[in-house]
């Protein structure tokens, strides 16, 4: 059962769908030869994209009615909740699911090599799921429809697709203290948490998800007083978060519980590579440096953590984790920004009413996914991973954030699957490590090819 402060969740599902006209017989593809579903059927001379859209969204509400999770926004007194409680209108468009092009996703070569598939017609979709509380009830609906759709259709996840995770706190903004140990976890765990994902959200497809820790305002040693005065905000929301971290992270016995081993070996899994280029590319506009900025270099962790936990409001914060660039990072605090923060925007035809921005955080690098136990698990770890940085306590936070830190450098000592163990996500672990394992063409059952 959700309370009204849980964590929630949202989901965004990009793919492609194939499709052909008419009932034309035409031979299954190989990557389908098992599989249920068949392309959606477009009637001559009806619209493609309406066609696609309606038949997706038949099938969701089909997997979904009596099945329903825990919504931020309850379907059967949506009115009353728009027009009683101003804090609901920013979720109106999240009430339910949502089908929608999505232009950025495109065939990949694993597709064109199978000559069958090459003979369907495909179109790009993005799947938006309504506002979830994080509870077993709502990750159930997630994987019903995602179930119901695979059982269906022909649905392909290729490299430009990904897979993003909003993250909030039902109705209402994160508090100030919530932001900061968010912001600071996250720009921590971020060389670690990249390893779940494919090398491609590293390499060719990075500029869908540019690296926190890498390539941010912060990375380049801004000091968040800069960040501030820049923006023209210096309001201190809440005293700043004072503590005295460790000097170093302690070595510590092995981290994985008896009943938590995983088939990689700890330095199996990649990383980041900085790309100089790009890092030298990205200097904000700041005369001021921190003392302990190395030019060249990437800030060191436990001093930009130090930066986020004092900073003095949500948009500094969201400056230091964001970039002055176009492309998106890999954890987005965009909603928290000073051109999007408890401001009113204006929306719908005329009379229009006021309404606010979406007050989420984005989890973007996970790789485009129609595996429903992927996408659950991905959920969860997103949810785990920020309650851990909302609640724990401090010193705790700052034990695992250094850990994060000595992991970054030393892959041999600390991995993801160390991380996950830590934040009690052993099970969506054990489903991303499967994942991993499948898309390297690595059998785990075959003891020869033993990474651990």
């Amino acid at each position: 059962m959700a309370t009204p402060n849980q964590t929630s969740f949202g989901v965004e599902i990009e793919c492609i769908v194939a499709y052909q006209r008419g009932n034309t017989k035409q031979n299954r593809p190989q990557m389908f030869r098992d599989a249920p579903g068949n392309p959606i059927i477009v009637p001559e001379g009806v619209g493609i994209t309406r066609t696609i859209r309606e038949s997706i969204e038949h099938v969701i509400n089909n997997a979904v009615r009596g099945h329903e999770g825990d919504r931020v926004l309850n379907m059967t007194n949506v009115q009353v909740s728009l027009d009683n409680d101003l804090n609901n209108f920013h979720l109106h468009k999240y009430r339910g699911w949502v089908v929608k092009r999505d232009y950025s996703v495109n065939p990949d070569d694993a597709l064109l090599k199978d000559w069958d598939a090459t003979k369907h017609m495909w179109e790009d979709v993005e799947i938006t799921s309504p506002a979830l509380f994080a509870t077993e009830k709502s990750f159930e609906e997630v994987r019903r429809v995602v179930q119901a759709l695979i059982d269906t259709f022909w649905l392909y996840a290729p490299e430009s697709s990904g897979l993003h995770v909003h993250i909030g706190r039902g109705k209402y903004y994160f508090e100030i203290d919530e932001i900061r140990r968010l912001s600071a976890f996250l720009y921590a765990a971020d060389p670690i948490l990249t390893q779940m994902h494919p090398e491609v959200r590293r390499t060719t497809q990075r500029h869908y998800c540019i690296s926190n820790r890498l390539y941010s305002t912060l990375a380049h040693g801004a000091p968040s007083i800069e960040a501030s005065r820049s923006i023209n905000n210096l309001t201190q929301e809440g005293p700043p978060i004072t503590s005295s971290r460790s000097t170093g992270a302690l070595p510590r016995e092995e981290k994985r519980g008896q009943n938590a081993n995983f088939f990689f070996q700890r330095g199996f899994l990649k990383g980041y590579t900085l790309d100089q280029n790009e890092f030298d590319t990205r200097q904000p506009a700041f005369a001021a440096r921190l003392p302990q900025y190395e030019v060249g270099k990437p800030l060191p962790t436990a001093i930009a953590v130090e930066q986020l936990l004092n900073s003095p409001n949500p948009p500094t914060i969201s400056l230091l984790m964001e970039q002055d660039s176009f492309s998106p990072m890999a954890y987005k605090f965009t909603f928290y920004g000073h051109m999007y923060y408890r401001k009113l925007v204006m929306e719908g035809p005329l009379p229009s009413r006021e309404t606010q921005n979406g007050r989420t955080i984005e989890f973007r690098q996970a790789a485009g996914s129609v595996d429903p136990d992927e996408i659950v698990a991905q959920c969860k770890i997103a949810v785990g991973v920020c309650d851990f940085a909302r609640t724990a306590p401090l010193e705790r936070l700052w034990e695992v954030i250094l850990d994060l830190a000595q992991g970054e450098v030393n892959s041999n000592w600390y991995d993801v699957f160390d991380l996950l163990t830590e934040l009690d996500l052993v099970e969506p672990a054990k489903v991303i490590e499967r994942r991993l394992a499948e898309r390297a063409g690595i059998d785990m059952t075959d003891s020869s090819q033993d990474k651990r």
